[in-house]
């Protein structure tokens, strides 16, 4: 049988018991090892993400996919400027 392992990423700044309870659940459901693995913190606030919405400029890469498609479908921020 197929090992199951987890892999949860965020920046751990710090490691608290939030993220020890998520790896706890993912234990519970089958995983046999979870991995930490720590990723950058990017230094971008919500404000200039919905500024730069507003202006039409991309926003790829800085939030996930399906929220850029959520903003497009509701046509949120586009009257901010």
């Amino acid at each position: 049988m197929a090992k199951r392992i987890g892999v949860f990423g965020g920046s751990f700044n710090p490691l608290h018991i939030g993220h020890l309870i998520v790896a706890e659940a993912a234990w519970k459901k089958g995983c046999e090892k979870i991995h930490f693995l720590r990723t950058p913190e990017l230094e971008i606030s919500s404000t200039i993400l919905r500024k730069w919405i507003a202006s039409n400029r991309s926003v790829k890469y800085m939030i996930p996919d399906s929220v850029i498609q959520y903003i497009n479908i509701h046509n949120l921020y586009k009257d901010e400027e």
